[in-house]
Formats: structure tokens, C-alpha cells, sequence
């Protein structure tokens, strides 16, 4: 059983160095349970209508958000988990107010709703240009769409899909791990400089630079003492 266990431990570190993906991991979990448990509470249960899940909409947006984040310091990853969760309320809310106009003019053999995802996949790719948080927010719309599409979302659920985002913005803050301030973003236990690079790795060049100009000039010394065949 120790040996088994050993080889266990052994492959999660070689595919995992670090512990990095398995506390990402466990952060997904922890935001999607939190915002789930929140959305069956009594209190908030009674301000959605009773065939809205409103757990499974605010744990799908604090686990989507958690995904899309990137941030390395307290602020910027609250600030980009709220802009994320609020994404895909954008998109939950606009297949919402869609879906019944879908319905209206709906086809035999054609497709109904599922038209209104073609505005979540072209903000993919269309937000990608923002950088990170871009790509995020486009991804959020999108997703925020196959949810609604999936809980059969109404006009008549836009307050529960605000409800749900707040407590998915609280769920996915609440779950990140904990993150220096903006003012003591550190790189290897190093403080980092306003250039990006860390003082440890400009003070290395810099000795790195001065024993080669000692060795060059204790050559040419030692050249100029040879005396001459």
C-alpha cells in the first residue's frame, strides 16, 4: 500500500511540479460548491421562479470564471473574476431576452434558439484581442448562453441571472487562493522591479559581468608579463 502510494505521489509530482494545477483544481471545486450552496439557501431561492435552478446558474459562472483567470496579485484577480461572472450574465441575459423570439418564429426541421449561441462564438473569437481578459470575457458570453440555453432560460428569469452573478462573484473570490497586494508582486521570494525583472536576477548579471571584466583583465596581465621567444 506505501509503495502504490509512493508511485501515486511520485507521478502527480511529475506531471504536476509544484501543486500548481491540483490547488487550481480544488479551487474550481471549492467556487462551484460555494456558489451552489448559496443558491439553494431558502432567502434567495424565493426570488427566482421555482423552474430556474439558480445554484447550477451561479456555480456554472463562478466555475467558468475560475477557469478564465489569471491574475497573480488580490486585486487584479477580484477585479478580472468579477468582470468574468458579470460575462456571462451578459450572455445569459441576452439568450434570455432572444429565446422567446426564436420561439415565435420557430420552424419544423429548422433550429431554434441554438441560433442565438452564433453571438457567443463570434465574441470568442472577436474579444481575443484584448489580451487575457478578453479572451475570458468572449469565452464568459458564450458560456453564459449554453447555460441559459440549457436551463431553458426566459425573460422572465433576468433577476435570477443577476442574482446568480453576484453570488458567483462572491463564490469565485471567495475561493481564490490567497495573493500578494499589487504592491508585493514577488517572483521566486524575490521583490520584483517596475521593469518586470527581479532585483536577485539583475544583481547576478551584474556579478556575472564583473568577474568576466577580472578574468579578461588578469589575462591580459598575465599575457603582458610573458616575456618574448
Amino acid at each position: 500500500m506505501q509503495r502504490a502510494l509512493n508511485l501515486v505521489t511520485q507521478w502527480l509530482e511529475r506531471i504536476d511540479p509544484g501543486t500548481h494545477r491540483r490547488i487550481k483544481g480544488l479551487r474550481l471545486v471549492t467556487a462551484y460548491g460555494i456558489a451552489l450552496a448559496l443558491g439553494t439557501l431558502r432567502d434567495l431561492a424565493t426570488l427566482v421562479p421555482a423552474g430556474l435552478s439558480l445554484g447550477a446558474l451561479a456555480g456554472s459562472f463562478a466555475l467558468w470564471a475560475s477557469v478564465s483567470e489569471a491574475r497573480t496579485t488580490r486585486y487584479e484577480s477580484s477585479r478580472d473574476l468579477v468582470a468574468l461572472c458579470f460575462a456571462a450574465a451578459v450572455g445569459a441575459t441576452l439568450f434570455a431576452s432572444l429565446a422567446p423570439l426564436t420561439f415565435a418564429a420557430h420552424v419544423p426541421g429548422l433550429a431554434g434558439s441554438e441560433w442565438i449561441l452564433i453571438t457567443g462564438a463570434f465574441a470568442v473569437g472577436a474579444f481575443k484581442r484584448y489580451g487575457v481578459l478578453g479572451a475570458g470575457i468572449g469565452s464568459q458570453i458564450y458560456i453564459g448562453e449554453l447555460t441559459a440555453y440549457t436551463l431553458k432560460a426566459s425573460t422572465a428569469d433576468c433577476q435570477a441571472i443577476v442574482v446568480a452573478a453576484a453570488i458567483a462573484c462572491i463564490s469565485a473570490i471567495a475561493a481564490a487562493p490567497a495573493k500578494r497586494s499589487r504592491g508585493e508582486a514577488r517572483v521566486d521570494g524575490r521583490p520584483r522591479d517596475r521593469t518586470g525583472q527581479t532585483i536577485g536576477r539583475l544583481s547576478g548579471r551584474i556579478r556575472h559581468g564583473s568577474a568576466s571584466g577580472e578574468r579578461s583583465v588578469s589575462d591580459r596581465r598575465a599575457q603582458q608579463r610573458v616575456p618574448p621567444d
